[in-house]
């Protein structure tokens, strides 16, 4: 351990405090070891063997935990910066752990979620940051950020006044250069705000600053305390390093300009101790003015020492922590610095501001005319570099060093860097030209780590575990992989795109694991180009090691040169002239020998005055340095002093100049000029002999003709050998003279356009010599040649000369469209003159001529087998006369040899899945028989019966997730020599007729085969044999599926023979599925050959039935096919193939057809495409295949288990015909990290790996399975799973039908998992079957807490089996049900289930059932909030799940769920959603009693899930004349959308069957609202228990109609004529948007800060805050319009959104 004293750095956590409280440790270096025998067995010495990591961090954990001693004085773990964290030093504090951690949590209110949120909260406070001021809340102000989808245009970045800059500038003595100046950027800590804040001319007043909501990072803190961590600043020069040179290399900058730029600065450096101009240029750039002007004062010698050191510290930069050398090479041409968001919203996507202070004469200037190259490090992948177009705006000139970043566009322009915001990210940019590719690389997403569940709020200890086990040094190994990949393929390669998204999670400090393929890369070939990191590298290391020459020289004539090579110099011209001054006093020189080496026009108005003042006596001085005139370059002396332009007193600053500027930017800032500035002097040179000038004394406006009369004057200045003072003029304009000016014209005339004076404008272009120039950078220099050349010119103009004098046009000669050769612009400033000057890099622009793609696409083509690839004489005999000759009779040999062949089985040889495929269903088919069979009977029939039906059943749910069989990609792809190479019998033979015709693509001939086969087959003589190749036929289909349609051409099939008739009834599932298979590209035409093939079955099960519905809703993707196929055909024939109950019948398919439509619309409008392409393979298992998923992939498109995938070929083979690529249906059989396995529907076709594959996820197909699933049990077993069935169909229930044994039934309905057994004799179960809806024990039951109403709804819900409880908005429907589970749970053998369509739902029924416990001190541990995703509970209600319990995500706890699952099956009490119910944990559970709220807001087989385990008790509750299920549109047209609750409800009364009792008091509206509801929607039944006075209107500035009758109306309607925009799938109204602003802002004067609720009954909830005003809209894209009128008492939310929640007013 090492002790020594350091430097306090101010931060907020200590500052005002004794710093001998503090120590700072550091365990940057330490690493544990432990001590060991040596491994010589005779040796008594010790080893000391390294620990491993986490043991490391278990010591450093217990060491603070202990406390360090030090001089008696206990100091314990205290807090650290964020930048403490990386190099593992923290503060420790003397006191105890529990007054340290104390100390840290009185600080303020952190983050208690996430411990890695807290400590970098808390560090915020140790972070080193300068005070500044005290700074009083109220001048401070909250402002929204500028988000879009979910992303932050803004995030981190607010807004300054110029006051407060100005008193910071003062208060912490911010200097540049000894001068003070004002940043346009302050890096800020303030409360528990954390950021930047950029200047802003417009915020003055009472508001000093504004900070963006993403800004404030914790609250709770009052210090007034404003900091500074950092500012804007001049001449950050950037440097490129190692990943940017690496880069640029893979996007195409020759390793040639790189070693030249590396070359340059390390000739630079080396000549620094030897060159004077060298050494003043290169402590210029390191801003050391003293030693640049003692190198002008006193020599080279004077600082040649301090030159070497300086140097030196440069080539040690060089270096890394290693001791490698590393790129490291300066740009002058570039700048570090602030990025910034848009605060005017002027710039587009794509754009970018970026205005510096020059190097040439410290002037800022804005770059435009080029696209600059910017990134951020660290940068790892190629599209971290991004090119943006440096364009100017006046709006945003203060923004001085800093790059402007737009608020617009589909992503913020710092997340494409590196994933970088704006809350102090620096960014290099450069506006080198050879430093700027012609090519790109779309940017990668950088998407943040799924942060753990936590389920306790987080502790200081919990922050010091973090910090003892904080580790980065995945980073290292990750960067060196990353470096080996990239020399090996290149950083565009796919390898070094995964370790970039690897490298990103560790910068956060995310553990990450590395996958196997990513891990041990090859070694490159001795032939692989050098690699480009090498290259500069070893040239770095030649130069350092070389001596370098430090010779002197005579500076006598050195210094004058050093004045003129101000442009390579960071200095300003202002800085140059002190520089000169004192050099010239010193060597006895005069000044204005130098005067003509600087520019006085970029000198300030102050500065100009003091060099005036230092030669008073010197008239023509101030001329020279006020009078900007005096210095130009088309006007003499002579001519200025001949009309006394060159006056002192003419104060004209110069904004433009030809010889500087480029003349094509001239309109442009004449126009700017005339907008902005008062006087304007303009000067042109029209041609050799002619300059022409103009002053124009007013403000103009643009696009206008502006009366100007006799203000303006002109100047002419003729340039011959003759008397030119002839011929000089200068005439004021006339009345009625007019000026009209834009971007593209000037035009000076008199009245009408004909009698113009000066007219200037952009002449058309001859193109003809760079037209065929494609790259836009070489158009534009060719262009430019053009120019040079006299063939174009940038402006030409036309002049009446006449208008001067006679004589001078005479003189002169025609000027009519005369090209410009030269334009001066002067101004005198009524504002800042520096906005206007820019870095014009027009003619280096680089065009971007390509976009590389994040993941590259396939160009490997594929082609399909066909004739041409076969060698005939290599197949055998049977072969060519069938494929190639036609040969059909031949079929009739192999088909009638298949009975007599000795060696053929009963049917044809069948590949391995068609074998599968056929184990499979022999007992499901027979089973299926019997149980239409047994149906046909009457319903009452005996147990017997029952347990058949459930073995049947239990046969056909192993198939759940049914896919159709395929033929393994080994056996697709075989050759058609592999298949004729063990020829042994016909049956053989004819098998792989099917299969060679079928690989070589001839469709057309298998389908003649097919035909000729099934000829034979319609005899009625037909036997055995024939039903055989039947068999092989129909087992075919699964390879071809298009074949199908062959079989309408068997006819009648009663006219068939016995064994053929009794194959194809066996085997009419493969066929209906096949039918589904080709949907998809027949579509209409599949329709009448499936109605034919329906009519010859005499029956299907009930199974079988949902398993060909379930098939076409994940194999058809149209949903009008889908229709057709499901009502057109399926649900007509039901009737006749379906037996049973003619109403049960209807249910269940009208039930099942809504299910596939739901989930075909949903598949339909999915845009969840990937934008990766995947490379499947053949995965071991039945009709699966596997793809490898980058972990780099776009994450808003993952894969989960059972999600509906359709993977599609992404281009056609070269010798297909057809018009679409062959697509696949399927589900994920599992999704791990980095793979996924597909279960496929269709077919997986031969070249299946040898193409590459687009997937869409269409969607989870969980809740459409949940709900298949729940209905075919509640139609299949009612006695097992429902035992409220018939109350629920309206089946008479005088007569209970025997119920069956639980546990033969459990494992019956579960396929024989494990369930929960219970007595069937339980007193919960024998009252809820027993009751009829007659009066019982319960009668005399009434709580003081409920009304009337509610009381006759807990009596209905406890008497009968059976309950439908309408609740009204506000009449404490919540509360009633929270009231119900208390009395139910009194029944010690009840098992309820608490169900909800959302989690939302869920989490309010929950949070009101524990309040009312808490209140009732009756609270019992036996309730739990399930879910199969912890994230989705409410953070209160976390705690009640299995995850906190276990303390750990389930989901990534395999023995944890094991735990969960004995815990769930004792409790008694279980919330979750409906379709949670059959998912994970509650899979196998039963529960006697059922409750599901808002059970108007979702579908019946919705309803179905929770209902089918194991009921006998259910309780309805909703509002069926509020909100119905949103279904898709196909869906809702076959009454999809019609919910259980509003069928029962509906339906006639029948106490008997089930009880309903509506809730008919509210405690929510106001009566006049109440009254409207009731009479609209509630038949005049609802009534209200709030009075007038307990809902009082405010005074509000919002005009409410006049009172009626005493009264004030509380329902207003507002007519608004504005059209809704429906061009999107959902809609928005721009008007109703203005007009909800409008009465938000009317509505909001004097409204109260919150909204009371004095009513007891009314179910508001504590974790809900009520807001003033709430705005609904029944469409996600316009509640995305009115997200900007979100505030503390605005809410906006679409309608379900806003369940459960209550507002004083409510816009709709």
């Amino acid at each position: 351990m090492t002790l020594r004293f350091d430097k306090y750095s101010p931060n907020r956590a200590i500052d005002g405090q004794s710093l001998n409280k503090y120590i700072s440790i550091s365990f940057e270096k330490f690493r544990l070891q432990f001590r060991t025998r040596a491994s010589s067995t005779d040796s008594l010495d010790y080893e000391f063997q390294p620990a491993s990591a986490k043991e490391s961090g278990d010591y450093i954990v217990r060491l603070l935990r202990t406390g360090i001693w030090l001089n008696g004085i206990s100091y314990h773990f205290f807090g650290h910066s964020n930048s403490q964290l990386k190099s593992k030093t923290c503060f420790l504090f003397t006191g105890t752990a529990e007054e340290a951690a104390k100390k840290v949590e009185d600080l303020a209110n952190f983050p208690k979620k996430s411990v890695a949120k807290s400590a970098k909260r808390v560090g915020l406070l140790f972070s080193a940051a300068k005070f500044a001021a005290n700074l009083s809340s109220d001048r401070c102000e909250d402002i929204a950020d500028i988000k879009k989808d979910d992303y932050n245009f803004t995030d981190g970045c607010g807004l300054i006044s110029p006051q407060l800059a100005k008193l910071l500038v003062q208060k912490t003595d911010i200097r540049f250069r000894n001068l003070r100046y004002t940043p346009a950027v302050f890096q800020i800590r303030y409360k528990g705000y954390k950021g930047v804040l950029t200047l802003h001319p417009e915020l003055r007043g009472q508001i000093l600053v504004k900070f963006r909501e993403s800004m404030k990072k914790f609250g709770g803190y009052h210090d007034p305390a404003f900091s500074v961590v950092e500012y804007s600043k001049p001449y950050g020069f950037g440097f490129l390093n190692d990943e940017v040179v690496l880069l640029l290399n893979g996007l195409g900058i020759s390793e040639d300009v790189l070693t030249g730029k590396l070359r340059e600065y390390l000739d630079f450096l080396a000549s620094v101790p030897s060159d004077p101009r060298a050494a003043f240029r290169f402590f210029s750039y390191n801003n050391e003015p003293d030693l640049a002007e003692k190198v002008l004062m006193d020599g080279l010698d004077a600082v040649k020492s301090t030159a070497q050191s300086r140097v030196s510290n440069e080539m040690g930069k060089l270096l890394n922590k290693r001791g490698e050398r590393r790129a490291r090479i300066l740009i002058p041409q570039s700048r570090l610095l602030f990025g910034v968001c848009d605060p005017f919203g002027v710039l587009k996507q794509g754009e970018c501001f970026v205005r510096v202070t020059s190097d040439g004469d410290g002037v800022p200037k804005t770059v435009v005319g080029i696209e600059v190259l910017v990134t951020r490090n660290p940068c790892l992948h190629p599209g971290d570099l991004q090119k943006f177009k440096a364009v100017q705006h006046t709006y945003l000139s203060h923004l001085i060093d800093c790059i402007v970043f737009p608020t617009t566009g589909r992503r913020p322009s710092a997340d494409l860097m590196s994933g970088g915001d704006l809350d102090g990210d620096k960014f290099f940019v450069t506006w080198d030209q050879s430093l700027i590719p012609s090519k790109v690389a779309q940017a990668a997403s950088y998407q943040g780590a799924k942060e753990p569940v936590s389920f306790k709020p987080v502790t200081h200890d919990d922050r010091l575990v973090y910090f003892a086990k904080y580790t980065n040094a995945s980073l290292g190994r990750v960067k060196n992989l990353y470096l080996d990949w990239a020399r090996l393929k290149g950083p565009m390669s796919a390898e070094c795109q995964e370790l970039n998204h690897l490298f990103s999670q560790c910068v956060d400090g995310n553990r990450i694991k590395v996958p196997k393929h990513l891990e041990d890369p090859p070694r490159p070939n001795p032939s692989t180009p050098p690699f480009v990191l090498d290259v500069i590298r070893d040239l770095a290391t030649c130069y350092v090691s070389a001596n370098v020459s430090s010779g002197l020289t005579d500076l006598s004539h050195d210094r004058l040169q050093l004045l003129l090579s101000r442009e390579d110099v960071a200095f300003s011209e202002f800085e140059l002239l002190q520089m000169t001054m004192r050099w010239c006093t010193k060597h006895d020189w005069s000044m204005e020998d130098m005067f003509d080496y600087f520019d006085f026009s970029k000198l300030t108005d102050e500065q100009k005055g003091w060099v005036v003042a230092q030669f008073p006596a010197k008239r023509y001085i101030p001329d020279l340095v006020m009078n900007g005139l005096v210095q130009s370059t088309l006007l003499s002396k002579n001519e200025l002093e001949y009309f006394k332009l060159n006056h002192h007193g003419l104060r004209w600053k110069k904004v433009f100049d030809s010889s500087f500027d480029r003349l094509g930017r001239f309109m442009d800032v004449m126009s700017s000029a005339m907008e902005l500035f008062h006087r304007k002097f303009i000067v042109l040179r029209v041609t050799n002999r002619l300059t022409i000038a103009m002053y124009i004394p007013k403000l103009l406006l643009k696009h206008q003709e502006c009366v100007v009369n006799e203000t303006v004057r002109l100047f002419s200045f003729p340039h011959s050998q003759e008397d030119t003072v002839t011929y000089r003029r200068s005439l004021p304009t006339l009345i009625n003279y007019r000026l009209y000016f834009d971007d593209t014209g000037f035009q000076l005339y008199r009245t009408r356009r004909a009698d113009t004076w000066v007219f200037i404008n952009r002449p058309g272009v001859d193109d003809s010599p760079f037209k065929s120039i494609e790259d836009q950078g070489d158009r534009r220099r060719a262009r430019h040649a053009t120019v040079e050349a006299d063939i174009n010119s940038d402006l030409i103009i036309s002049i009446a000369l006449g208008k001067f004098s006679g004589s001078l046009a005479r003189h002169m000669g025609r000027v009519n469209r005369n090209p410009i050769l030269g334009a001066e612009i002067y101004v005198i400033s009524n504002r800042d003159t520096n906005s206007m000057r820019v870095l014009d890099k027009w003619l280096e622009f680089i065009d971007t001529r390509e976009v590389m793609p994040l993941f590259e696409k396939s160009e490997e083509s594929y082609r399909l087998l066909d004739l041409k690839d076969v060698d005939w004489s290599s197949e055998p005999d049977y072969l060519r006369r069938i494929a190639r000759d036609g040969d059909l009779a031949l079929l009739d040999d192999l088909s009638g040899n298949v009975a007599e062949d000795p060696h053929t089985p009963n049917s044809l040889p069948q590949t391995q899945s068609g074998r599968k495929r056929r184990s499979r269903r022999n007992g499901h088919q027979s089973n299926a028989q019997s149980q239409s069979q047994s149906q046909s009977q009457s319903q009452s029939q005996s147990q017997s019966q029952s347990q058949s039906q459930s073995q049947s059943q239990s046969q056909s749910q192993s198939q759940s997730v049914r896919s159709l069989p395929n033929t393994s990609t080994a056996q697709s792809t075989a050759s058609s020599s592999a298949i004729q190479q063990t020829p042994a019998t016909s049956a053989e033979k004819l098998s792989r007729v099917f299969t060679w015709l079928h690989l070589h693509n001839q469709k057309a001939r298998l389908r003649e085969v097919y035909q000729h086969l099934l000829k034979s087959i319609t005899s009625a003589t037909a036997g055995t044999q024939h039903a055989s190749i039947l068999a092989s036929m129909i087992s075919f289909l699964q390879q071809a599926p298009y074949l199908v349609v062959t079989f309408i051409e068997l006819g009648m099939w009663d006219h068939l023979s016995l064994p053929v008739r009794s194959l194809l009834h066996r085997k009419s599932l493969e066929m209906l599925e096949a039918f589904c298979l080709v949907a998809n590209e027949m579509q209409v035409f599949v329709v009448e050959p499936l109605r034919l093939f329906l009519s010859q079955m005499a029956h299907i099960s009930f199974p079988d039935f949902g398993s060909i519905v379930r098939q076409i809703s994940l194999v058809v993707r149209s949903p009008e096919t889908a229709l057709d196929l499901l009502m057109g055909v399926l649900e007509l024939e039901s009737s006749r193939l379906l037996v049973g109950r003619p109403t049960l019948i209807k249910y269940f398919v009208s039930n099942l057809i809504g299910i596939a439509m739901e989930h075909i619309d949903e598949a339909k409008d999915s845009r969840a495409l990937r934008d990766d392409e995947l490379q499947l393979k053949a995965e071991e298992g039945f009709g699966k295949v596997n793809a490898r998923l980058r972990i780099d992939s776009h994450s808003r498109v993952r894969f989960a288990v059972n999600d509906h995938v359709q993977l599609t070929a992404a281009a056609l083979p070269v010798n297909s015909l057809e018009m679409r690529p062959y697509s696949m249906d399927a589900l994920v059989d599992r999704a791990e990290s980095g793979k996924v396995v597909f279960q496929c529907f269709h077919r997986i076709p031969p070249f299946l790996e040898k193409c590459a594959w687009k997937a869409k996820n269409c969607g989870s197909f969980v809740t459409s399975q949940a709900m298949y699933e729940a209905l075919s049990n509640f139609v299949n077993y009612p006695e097992v799973c429902c035992h409220i069935h018939d109350r629920l169909m309206g089946f008479s229930i005088l007569h209970q039908r025997p119920r069956m044994n639980q546990e033969t039934a459990s494992q019956s309905l579960h396929s024989g998992s494990h369930s929960r057994s219970s007595s069937p004799n339980s007193p919960a179960i024998s009252k809820s079957v027993t009751l009829t809806g007659t009066e019982s024990d319960n009668a005399g039951i009434k709580r003081d807490d409920l009304n009337d109403s509610q009381n006759k709804a807990l009596l209905a819900a406890l008497d009968s089996p059976l309950t439908c409880l309408w609740g009204p908005p506000g009449t404490g429907k919540t509360h009633t049900v929270a009231v119900i589970l208390d009395e139910l749970l009194k029944d010690q053998e009840r098992r309820i289930l608490v169900t909800a369509p959302t989690h939302n739902a869920v989490d309010n029924v929950m949070r009101k059932f524990l309040q009312n416990m808490q209140i009732r001190k009756t609270f019992s541990e036996e309730t739990l909030r399930v879910s199969t995703d912890v994230r989705k509970v409410a953070e209160d209600l976390r705690k009640y799940t299995c995850d906190a319990m276990m303390g750990k995500d389930l989901n990534d706890d395999p023995s944890g769920r094991r735990k969960a699952q004995k815990r769930i099956k004792t409790c008694r009490l279980i919330f979750t959603t409906c379709i949670g119910a059959a998912l994970g944990l509650l899979r196998t559970e039963e529960f006697d009693t059922v409750i599901i709220d808002e059970a108007s807001q979702q579908t019946e087989p919705q309803s179905l899930v929770p209902l089918t385990k194991g009921c006998s008790k259910a309780i309805l509750v909703g509002d069926h004349v509020q909100l119905r299920a949103t279904v898709q549109q196909h869906a809702q047209l076959v009454g999809f959308d019609v919910s259980m609750f509003e069928r029962l409800y509906d339906s006639p009364d029948d106490e008997t069957r089930f009880r309903k009792v509506m809730l008919d008091t509210q405690y929510r509206m106001h009566a006049s609202i109440c009254q409207f509801s009731s009479v609209e929607f509630y038949n005049n039944r609802l009534q209200t228990a709030v009075r007038d006075h307990d809902r009082p209107l405010l005074p509000q500035e919002f005009p409410w109609p006049e009172p009626q009758a005493g009264k004030l109306e509380r329902l207003f309607f507002v007519q608004c004529a504005a059209t809704e925009d429906l061009g999107q799938k959902s809609k928005s109204n721009q008007g109703q948007a203005a007009l909800c602003r409008q009465i938000c802002k009317a509505l909001h004067q004097q409204t109260p800060t919150a909204a009371t609720d004095s009513s007891s009954s009314s179910p508001s909830s504590a974790a809900n805050t009520i807001p003033c005003i709430a705005v609904l809209a029944p469409y996600a894209r316009q509640v995305e319009t009115l997200k900007d009128l979100q505030s503390d008492h605005v809410v906006v939310s679409s309608i379900d959104g806003f369940q459960g929640r209550e507002a004083e007013t409510v816009i709709f």
